[in-house]
């Protein structure tokens, strides 16, 4: 009874943490005053620097595009895990 309870606290333990360090770096004042910055840059520039006709899709496909597929891989591998400690008890 105790091994799924320490399973799934050796998972959300990792989990908090990371949302902890993100909560703070949100809340860096240098980090948040950067980011109206990048906006108008991505508005401005999308069109020479991608050659795309929207800036949506230059940012989904251009700009972020190893981040999204990073953030699908990691996807992946968590719906994984569950699927595995879901079956395996």
């Amino acid at each position: 009874m105790t091994k799924p309870f320490l399973r799934m606290f050796l998972v959300l333990l990792p989990a908090a943490l990371v949302l902890a360090m993100l909560a703070r770096g949100l809340n860096d004042p240098e980090l948040t005053a950067s980011l109206p910055v990048l906006g108008d840059y991505y508005r401005q520039n999308f069109v020479a620097d991608t050659g795309a006709s929207s800036a949506v899709a230059a940012i989904l496909l251009d700009y972020r595009l190893f981040d999204s597929l990073f953030e699908a891989g990691i996807l992946l591998i968590a719906v994984t895990g569950i699927v595995f400690m879901v079956k395996n008890k």
